[in-house]
């Protein structure tokens, strides 16, 4: 199992939007889905602090990752660019 976290810090006003977008149907998990190794994403709001985020990546295995992102990469980084505007800290934790 290759599992990917990522912590976000998310600006209020782009809240709603980051939620739909990095949920488990938004944009970053149907690029995922091209993999055929992807199992599925997960995001979590912290209720304690406004605007903090935790994402949960899962594919079966590194090898599953790898080949999507040699097969994925430029739609990757460009979905990356198009949404660090949404938010202010990320940090991928495993």
């Amino acid at each position: 199992m290759k599992i990917r976290v990522w912590r976000y810090v998310v600006q209020a006003r782009s809240a709603a939007e980051f939620e739909q977008v990095y949920g488990p149907k938004g944009a970053w998990a149907r690029l995922f889905s091209l993999a055929d190794g992807y199992v599925g994403t997960e995001l979590y709001r912290d209720v304690g602090r406004l605007g903090h985020y935790v994402t949960v990546d899962t594919f079966v295995d590194d090898e599953s990752w790898r080949q999507f992102l040699l097969e994925h990469r430029a739609a990757y980084d460009e979905l990356d660019a198009k949404t660090s505007d949404l938010t202010l800290e990320e940090q991928e934790l495993v």
